[in-house]
């Protein structure tokens, strides 16, 4: 590997001790700022992992909330016949916060 940009690349001691996904992924980096300046290490929307409960399932979400407040478990179990979705109840526990506590409403409605 050549140094791109004053980015010394590792040398023989230092790859011996770094795991080779570490140098995968210096080799990408470096890929990155040659291609595209220091812009190309800027995350690229839509990067990570798409949400198992959106938007359009909040509507559902929030009937069978109402349904059985106390329960979250029993409220996972009808909503996993309901959306036909995979989840935890821990997931459904972190939808309904991102929701917020008036469901996702504004507070002036």
């Amino acid at each position: 590997m050549t140094p791109v940009s004053g980015v010394p690349a590792p040398t023989l001691r230092t790859r011996a001790l770094l795991p080779a996904r570490v140098i995968l992924g210096y080799a990408a980096a470096v890929l990155a700022v040659a291609a595209a300046g220091l812009a190309g290490l800027a995350n690229a929307p839509g990067q990570g992992r798409p949400a198992i409960l959106g938007t359009d399932d909040a509507d559902r979400v929030k009937a069978a909330v109402k349904a059985n407040r106390q329960q979250l478990k029993d409220v996972t179990a009808s909503l996993h016949q309901e959306l036909n979705k995979d989840f935890s109840p821990r997931t459904l526990k972190r939808f309904l916060k991102s929701m917020g506590p008036n469901g996702g409403a504004s507070a002036t409605a």
